[in-house]
């Protein structure tokens, strides 16, 4: 999407890039399971903090693949207009209908948030709150992971991220999070962060200079 956004590329968008859209929306709308609140929840899945494994409604997941959704409808409707010819020649080579469309659009809408409005911040995953809260500068200096210091079991059972994952949804998903929310989450997430990947780092810099904590950006 972002590609076709910077280049203009219709070729590819109207061909193999709503493919992978399409096909894509079609397995987040399956993995969501309907609760008795009504919404969709996305159970059982790993995100981008590795030390929780198996969680619901992980914050990350659920955005990222309402993202995908809204996506994958917004592009059928424009090749609809555009390119009615292609799109039709791509329905019916992987079986897609109308009715599957608009099922991205409901599941897109009723995926569930764990957005607190009163703190602004997402709860990570489902029971994250309720989680043991660890002061990871009590460790500092550390020359080994948090994990291999304090043991696997009690990572498992608290608030330790390894690296960024609400984080990295404000560096994603900046143009639709509200500032408030960003600070808020950044501001939660970021003491809680071991930085156990390469992956973390680049994207608190990026969150920390898009608030203006350039200090702590650097």
């Amino acid at each position: 999407w972002q590609y076709w956004l910077a280049s203009g590329d219709d070729d590819f968008i109207a061909g193999p890039g709503a493919e992978i859209l399409f096909e894509t929306a079609r397995f987040w709308a399956s993995r969501g399971e309907r609760g008795d609140d009504g919404r969709c929840h996305i159970r059982r899945v790993i995100g981008p903090d590795e030390y929780h494994e198996g969680v619901d409604d992980d914050a990350y997941t659920n955005e990222m693949a309402r993202w995908n959704l809204e996506r994958a409808a917004e592009l059928a409707s424009i090749a609809a207009r555009r390119w009615p010819d292609r799109l039709r020649d791509l329905a019916a080579r992987i079986d897609l209908d109308g009715a599957e469309i608009a099922a991205w659009s409901a599941v897109a809408r009723d995926v569930y948030s764990s957005l607190d409005p009163a703190t602004r911040v997402y709860e990570q995953f489902r029971g994250y709150f309720g989680l043991e809260e660890i002061d990871l500068a009590a460790f500092e200096p550390r020359a080994a992971p948090i994990d291999a210091i304090i043991g696997h079991a009690r990572t498992l059972g608290s608030q330790v991220v390894k690296q960024a994952d609400v984080v990295l949804l404000l560096h994603l998903l900046a143009d639709r999070i509200p500032r408030e929310v960003a600070d808020a989450c950044f501001r939660y997430y970021e003491p809680r962060t071991a930085h156990g990947s390469s992956l973390s780092p680049p994207a608190h810099a990026i969150v920390a200079a898009r608030l203006g904590l350039l200090d702590l950006a650097e």
